[in-house]
């Protein structure tokens, strides 16, 4: 409590001399109930709720008193954008009916460029963090069921987490050690160079705030194959610009396989993909959605 109030005051103090039209906040809750009541429109962003996490995530129901917070919090706020549509369902079903903006992330193509790279026939890429969100043990399970049908596909693993230990485990078990390659750490040249090699990227995750890291990797032209959760069939429209898969191992590997034993349909769906976030989320179009935002809360 001491914290809490200490911090409410230094923010007040930093906020007041600023004459601000409105103050836009990110993070958690916390920070709605630390910079309302200041005289100033406050607007929220959010990319998940703690109703998402307890809802999607196996063990995490502990987490349900934070959802009492963030309604609390949340409606407090003059408005709220929310990163996807599955978002901003979320907020309903927690109870919250005043306004919310769906405006997307943005995407620089400039860093995620399609480049001329010839896309290796065999190669499944994950990126992300390997914990239980991102859930990479699934994508393991699936693509034993892979290899099993085509042993010269491989996986290559990018990114760190609590779970690597027992993924490599598992990879082990499974008879993997010679098809799967943990990366770890790669710079940012490295990653494009990954997501414009693959032939396809795989992604799931339990759910998402907004599956950054498909649509980078369809900025690149990839195939991307993932689960129909929250936030990433907000991203991927199935059978169009990417597969969606259920999230058990045997409907995974049935469209990791569709996609590596059809270079057609990968061409067609890498092609479609990099159109569609070109005009969905590029910059300019994302800041004149916040703009439109900001012009409404501070006439009201």
């Amino acid at each position: 409590p001491l914290f809490s109030v200490i911090a409410m005051l230094r923010a007040r103090a930093w906020v007041r001399p600023l004459d601000l039209d409105v103050l836009h906040v990110n993070g958690g809750p916390g920070g709605v109930l630390l910079l309302r009541g200041m005289g100033v429109p406050v607007v929220y962003s959010l990319f998940h709720t703690y109703e998402q996490v307890v809802r999607h995530m196996p063990g995490h129901g502990w987490k349900a008193p934070a959802i009492r917070l963030e309604r609390a919090a949340y409606g407090r706020a003059d408005r709220l954008i929310a990163s996807t549509p599955s978002t901003e369902a979320s907020l309903r079903r927690i109870g919250l009916a005043g306004p919310v903006d769906v405006i997307p992330c943005g995407v620089s193509f400039d860093a995620f460029p399609r480049g001329e790279m010839q896309r290796d026939g065999g190669l499944v890429l994950f990126v992300g963090r390997l914990d239980a969100r991102k859930d990479p043990g699934l994508l393991v399970q699936a693509f034993a069921r892979v290899v099993a049908r085509r042993p010269a596909a491989r996986l290559v693993i990018v990114g760190v987490g609590p779970l690597e230990a027992r993924l490599r485990a598992l990879v082990t078990s499974l008879g993997l050690d010679a098809a799967v390659r943990f990366e770890r750490f790669v710079g940012h040249d490295e990653l494009v160079r990954w997501y414009q090699r693959a032939t396809v990227v795989a992604v799931p995750s339990a759910f998402e705030g907004f599956g950054l890291s498909a649509v980078e990797a369809q900025s690149c032209g990839a195939c991307v194959v993932a689960t129909g959760s929250d936030g990433l069939r907000d991203v991927i429209q199935d059978g169009q610009t990417g597969l969606i898969a259920a999230r058990e191992p045997g409907a995974l590997s049935d469209s990791l396989l569709l996609a590596l034993e059809d270079p057609a349909l990968r061409a067609r769906l890498g092609s479609a993909a990099a159109h569609h976030v070109r005009e969905a989320y590029r910059w300019d179009r994302i800041v004149d959605q916040y703009a439109a935002t900001y012009a409404a809360v501070a006439r009201a």
